[in-house]
């Protein structure tokens, strides 16, 4: 016969097993607990290098080098940036995708950085649809964004031999979605409990704007995920200034002083993957240093992850469990005849795709722009398509509610720079590179909306955006919109 006091023990031990079962983690009950992920992959092109036997900086036909595809020609890989016609000659340092997803509950979100001079949205589609596929994520919850290094690969086509000749090699973009989401997979796969830091510092002797009337965003913005063992998970970094710090004269791969800040963080924290988001860069925002050799890159690099870390090492672990995150797009009028030409003849599906879009009352274009408005912790994160001025991404920060803010420029797009409408300047190297005095109150319009709209009521009327994306774009087994539409309407993209 069982005793009474081994029959309460026995309850006592199936109460606990039966709690256990159902409870959650005690993690989970913690204020400010997220589920964290990072990861990366290389994406440094195959640069064939050779011996310039003459010394007169270029390759010239009979000189030794180095065939790395067998087919018995040597292949340039075109760099990004300053003029055309630049060869690659080798690697500095590799070009990466890191990638940083959060989870809590239901909702996951993933960011992307790609280390390129920008994505173009047609190569964006391919790599979210890459995404979407694989791991069955919503559309409207991935990020991906461009670094601008101007010491990458050509990926727009805009870099080539002459101004009618593409410098993108299409065999290369062909890579990257698969690449991307190999990143994007070490990130999920790595999700731990973890809590966030948010810290900000002013680093105004780093940036200058070399245009009038030089008005720069010195913030560099930082969120850092710390395991609960206390081991860095990911970093996440936004400031406002051009990978430029190399001159054109160069010839070699790099992601120029992000590198350098990535790495230096990197072992500054004890670990982690560091992500690098650019700022509102436009106006010419640009390092200022004494030089413009590696070194003098790392040093800028290697200072501002310096000050990074001392800034999140004062910084509290963050109890708010804020996540919001919003998806949307706007049609942007394009007026500059030499992007519309450009847009017109990438091909790949991308043609007729431009050529179905609306038109406005003055024969412009309307291309669709997404845009995200993200609240994570203590953040508060809202994107664009181009290289924004810093005027205009003043008045954004002055709208946002987060404790740190982060302007993330050349997100799912490149469309050149946004330039506020009162200081256009109709010669101006700039707006020669914009889509037309416009772009700048159409967007900002949009954005400060999202930004300043009540929370429910967004999340009420997000639209899912996949059904809208072209289906010739997307992999197999991602479902968009089913053909070009005729030219009415704001939403046929």
């Amino acid at each position: 016969m069982i005793s009474p006091r081994v029959r309460l023990a026995s309850l006592i031990v199936l109460v606990a097993v039966s709690l256990a079962a159902v409870a959650p983690p005690l993690w989970a009950l913690d204020d400010g607990v997220f589920l964290v992920g990072a990861g990366k992959e290389a994406i440094t092109p195959a640069v064939e290098t050779f011996e310039d036997q003459n010394g007169n900086n270029r390759f010239d036909a009979g000189e030794p080098y180095k065939d790395r595809n067998g087919n018995g020609k040597r292949d340039v890989v075109y760099i990004a940036g300053y003029g055309r016609n630049r060869e690659a000659f080798g690697v500095h340092d590799d070009l990466w995708a890191r990638a940083m997803a959060v989870k809590r509950g239901d909702a996951t979100l993933v960011m992307v950085a790609l280390d390129l001079i920008g994505a173009p949205s047609d190569l964006c589609i391919r790599i979210k649809g890459e995404i979407v596929k694989r791991f069955g994520l919503p559309w409207n919850r991935v990020l991906i964004a461009s670094t601008h290094t101007h010491h990458g690969p050509d990926a727009i086509g805009m870099w080539g031999r002459t101004l009618l000749e593409s410098g993108a090699d299409p065999a290369y973009l062909d890579t990257l979605p698969g690449k991307v989401a190999a990143a994007v997979k070490q990130a999920l796969d790595s999700l731990r409990p973890a809590r966030f830091k948010v810290a900000s510092v002013s680093l105004p002797t780093v940036v200058k704007d070399i245009h009038a009337p030089h008005v720069t965003d010195p913030e560099l913005s930082l969120l850092q995920a710390v395991g609960l063992d206390g081991k860095s998970v990911a970093v996440v970094a936004n400031f406002a200034s051009h990978p430029e710090m190399v001159d054109e004269k160069q010839h070699l791969i790099s992601c120029d002083y992000p590198h350098f800040l990535r790495e230096r963080l990197e072992k500054n924290l004890g670990g982690g993957i560091a992500l690098f988001f650019a700022g509102a860069l436009g106006g010419m925002q640009t390092p200022n240093a004494p030089g413009n050799t590696f070194d003098d890159c790392r040093q800028i690099g290697e200072f501002k992850a310096d000050q990074a870390a001392a800034a999140l090492g004062a910084a509290p672990l963050s109890r708010s469990n804020t996540f919001f995150v919003y998806s949307h797009r706007v049609a942007l009028p394009l007026g500059n005849q030499m992007f519309a030409l450009g847009m017109a003849i990438r091909g790949r599906g991308a043609t007729a795709i431009f050529e179905s879009l609306p038109k406005d009352a003055q024969g412009r274009r309307l291309v669709p722009c997404e845009f995200m408005l993200i609240r994570l912790s203590d953040t508060e994160f809202i994107t664009n398509p181009g290289e924004m001025y810093p005027e205009l991404g003043f008045k954004l920060k002055e709208k946002m509610r987060g404790k740190v803010k982060f302007n993330v420029g050349l997100c799912f797009g490149e469309i050149g720079y946004i330039v506020p409408p009162e200081i256009w300047n109709p010669k101006g190297y700039e707006e020669s590179m914009s889509f037309g005095v416009d772009t700048a109150p159409t967007l900002l319009e949009a954005l400060l909306a999202a930004i300043s709209a009540d929370e429910v009521a967004l999340a009420k009327s997000e639209q899912d955006l996949l059904p809208l994306i072209p289906q010739t774009l997307l992999p197999d087994g991602v479902r968009g919109a089913p053909a070009a539409q005729p030219e009415s309407g704001d939403e046929e993209f």
